[in-house]
């Protein structure tokens, strides 16, 4: 897999309250190996992405969520051709199951 690094402005790093500026992510093998300003990483990649004005969040997974998306055998037309209200109690009939 090799060495990526990905230039963010910004980047959010979650330790911190705002966001920052000239950041950068190197990713070694898949994983997050190092995040931080972008001159304090030293480690030479293999290629580089830069993200431009494009806020990065690393390690940030699944951010938005439907509670009624939770496996039951629906296509994703029938899931999401159904109201908000639909949704909503479908999710809330599916929380009572487990």
């Amino acid at each position: 897999m090799g060495m990526t690094l990905i230039v963010a402005h910004p980047l959010v790093d979650g330790a911190s309250d705002i966001s920052k500026k000239g950041q950068a992510v190197l990713i070694r093998n898949g994983r997050i190996d190092e995040v931080g300003d972008l001159v304090s990483i030293k480690t030479p990649a293999d290629h580089t992405i830069a993200l431009g004005d494009d806020c990065l969040a690393p390690g940030l997974i699944d951010g938005h969520t439907h509670i009624s998306l939770a496996g039951e055998g629906r296509s994703c037309a029938e899931m999401f051709g159904q109201t908000d209200e639909m949704m909503l109690l479908t999710g809330a009939m599916n929380l009572k199951k487990h």
